[in-house]
């Protein structure tokens, strides 16, 4: 179970698989790929063709070492559920369970190896216990800058907590160990003070197609009658958005080098 607290940008988690399988790149692509599940056979005697389900706010990538990892990239954020959001807003008075099971690759088939995820999510205003205030500081320099988490105890003379702030890497994805655990990175504490213009490595979220009725009064003769049209629309989900483009650290640095700037 993977527990997430919503309205929390993109989270990402790391699920290692069986090392002994490999995947082929028709199968799992390159980077960041569309979330879509095959649905069990429905009716009374499972005679109805299973059915691909898409889940627009997870995108998943596999990546290959002495290990092979399953990361989910999972957007937190509230809204209507028909233009790709987990759940409404005022909708989630309790934790919301969503189960990823039958993953399906680049080929439409199942993924093999690949467990069933529960992904449990929950308001961040749901949590019991006193808010922790935490301190950022920024130690922004000409040539290299770094941060600091603070947090300090209201119990006079409790030691102040510290940690390192790491930049994430969405391309390397070097912040988990081979077991799926988060594991500290000295080298992305540092990171150089030049920012540059970096989109953001998810793929951008299909279109939602919805259909509305228009009720319109149309006079004809000595009479007013009411005609039903259809009007469908494609909404741009707004889902693995950055909120600024403007980035530091390793993930834009290693893009500058790649596009030469």
């Amino acid at each position: 179970m993977h527990l997430l607290f919503t309205n929390t940008g993109v989270q990402i988690i790391c699920i290692p698989l069986n090392s002994s399988r490999r995947y082929t790149s028709a199968q799992i692509g390159y980077g960041w790929q569309y979330c879509r599940t095959l649905a069990s056979a429905t009716g009374d005697r499972g005679d109805s063709p299973p059915t691909v389900r898409d889940v627009p706010f997870v995108q998943w990538q596999i990546v290959q070492g002495r290990t092979c990892r399953l990361f989910l990239a999972v957007d937190t954020s509230l809204g209507d559920p028909a233009n790709g959001h987990v759940a409404a807003s005022d909708a989630l008075s309790s934790d919301r369970q969503v189960c990823l099971e039958n993953l399906v690759d680049l080929t439409g088939e199942v993924l093999p190896t690949v467990p069933a995820i529960d992904l449990w999510f929950r308001a961040a205003t749901a949590t019991t216990g006193d808010a922790k205030t935490v301190d950022l500081v920024v130690d922004f320099g000409n040539s290299r800058s770094g941060a600091l988490l603070l947090e300090a105890s209201s119990v006079a003379g409790s030691p102040v907590k510290m940690m390192p702030f790491e930049l994430l890497d969405r391309y390397r994805l070097d912040a988990w160990n081979d077991q799926g655990e988060p594991c500290a990175n000295s080298a992305a504490q540092w990171f150089s003070s030049k920012t540059r213009w970096c989109n953001a490595p998810y793929q951008t979220p299909h279109p939602i197609e919805r259909t509305e009725y228009i009720s319109r009064k149309v006079r004809r003769f000595w009479r007013e009658t009411k005609i039903l049209r259809e009007r469908r629309q494609f909404l741009q989900p707004d889902l693995f958005a950055d909120i600024s483009l403007a980035r530091v650290g390793h993930e834009s640095q290693d893009l500058g080098q790649h596009m030469g700037l």
